[in-house]
Formats: structure tokens, C-alpha cells, sequence
């Protein structure tokens, strides 16, 4: 987060690390491209640009304040002369990536990140606690809890959500980190198809701090 193109500059570039899959096998380098940064923010290459918006669909809808930020960026950026076109992901697609990134973060790292936040004396919040117990839970307490989510509660959409949120065998877990790659693949295609260079989308879920708070917020 940031209050201006400076400050999302600057995030991007600790973000970015060409040597990241040294530390994170399954993470690619991202090398921070400094030319093409340049070019994008050149006032004469515009228009050759194109930024594609997230349509809004009935499986990830959205708030009416994220809607008018959303809003509000694409005409911003018709503006500035930047060609704006929608883009589309489908449920399969959400559904696909929710999977993989669930049995990625199940199985590869949860374990150490819980278990440093215990010995540093941190209180875990309250969805990192209800995701490690749902993640650990045996067969009989998973059936309990889906069977809640689904008959009791009325949580379809959740009980979906945290199917694959579960330790698996490991080869069970290399077959799904060979679908979220192949997922990557078909959807890096997609993107290039689409011709877009950067895509407006909000994040699910969000918790969109208030304008003023920014700056003592960070």
C-alpha cells in the first residue's frame, strides 16, 4: 500500500528479487525491470498501453466502495490517454487458483510460520487460528466441519472455499503443485492474448483502510 506511484514504486522493487527461488524454490525470479518501468511512466507511450478491469462477476462480487475506487482507476487512467478494456476470470479459473494456492500454503510453510508466531509470544489472529485448526484437523473433525459450513450455516461458498486447506501426502501434494503451475501457464496466456500490461482488480477480501489513516497506518 501506498500514497503515491513513489511509494508503489519503492514496494515493488523490495518485492521483487531475481534471486527469490534460491530462498523459495517454488517462487521464479522477479527481477526488477528498471527500462520497461520507465517507458510505462513515459507520457508519450500512453497510448500504446493497455490496462485491462476486472469485470465484476456473481462469484467474486464486490462492495459498492471497491466498485468506485475500481470505477475511479479506470477513468483515471482513459485520462491520461491509456487504452482501457475489460477483463474477464472465470469461476473455473478462481476456483483453480484458490485450490492451488490452498494446498501450497497447507503444506509449505505453515507450519514454521505458526510455529515462529508461538515462540515469539504473538497472539495469532483469529483467521491465521481458525485456518491452522480447519488445516489440521483430523477426517472426523473435517467431516464436522463441513458439514456445519454446509447444512448448518449455510456457507457453500466458504465450505468450497477451504476444500483443499488440508495436509495431503506429498504425492498428492506434488500433483497440486503441478496444477497451479499449469494454471500459471494457461493464465500468463491469457494475459498476453488480452495484450493488457496491468490489471485493476481489487483484493478478496478486503479491508480497505480510511484515506487519513494512511499515513500512521503505513
Amino acid at each position: 500500500m501506498g500514497s503515491s506511484v513513489d511509494d508503489l514504486i519503492l514496494g515493488m522493487k523490495i518485492f521483487c528479487d531475481e534471486n527469490v527461488h534460491h530462498y523459495d524454490p517454488i517462487t521464479p525470479p522477479l527481477p526488477w525491470r528498471s527500462q520497461q518501468c520507465e517507458d510505462i511512466q513515459n507520457p508519450e507511450n500512453f497510448q500504446h498501453i493497455k490496462i485491462g478491469v476486472l469485470t465484476e462477476c456473481e462469484f467474486l462480487p464486490l462492495s459498492k466502495a471497491v466498485k468506485r475506487a475500481m470505477e475511479e482507476s479506470a477513468d483515471a487512467a482513459r485520462r491520461l490517454g491509456f487504452q482501457v478494456v475489460p477483463f474477464t476470470i472465470s469461476e473455473q479459473d478462481y476456483l483453480e487458483c484458490n485450490d492451488a494456492f490452498m494446498a501450497i500454503v497447507s503444506n509449505t510453510g505453515a507450519d514454521e510460520m505458526v510455529k515462529d508466531m508461538k515462540e515469539s509470544c504473538e497472539t495469532l489472529m483469529e483467521p491465521i487460528r481458525e485456518a491452522n485448526m480447519i488445516r489440521e484437523a483430523g477426517w472426523f473433525m473435517r467431516k464436522i466441519i463441513d458439514f456445519f459450513l454446509w447444512y448448518i450455516a449455510n456457507e457453500k461458498r466458504q465450505h468450497r472455499i477451504i476444500k483443499h486447506l488440508k495436509l495431503v501426502n506429498s504425492s498428492k501434494y506434488e500433483l497440486e503443485m503441478k496444477k497451479g503451475k499449469l494454471f500459471c501457464e494457461r493464465f500468463a496466456k491469457k494475459w498476453q492474448e488480452a495484450g493488457i500490461t496491468a490489471l485493476i482488480a481489487p483484493q478478496f477480501p478486503t479491508a480497505s483502510l480510511k484515506l487519513e489513516s494512511v499515513g500512521p497506518m503505513g
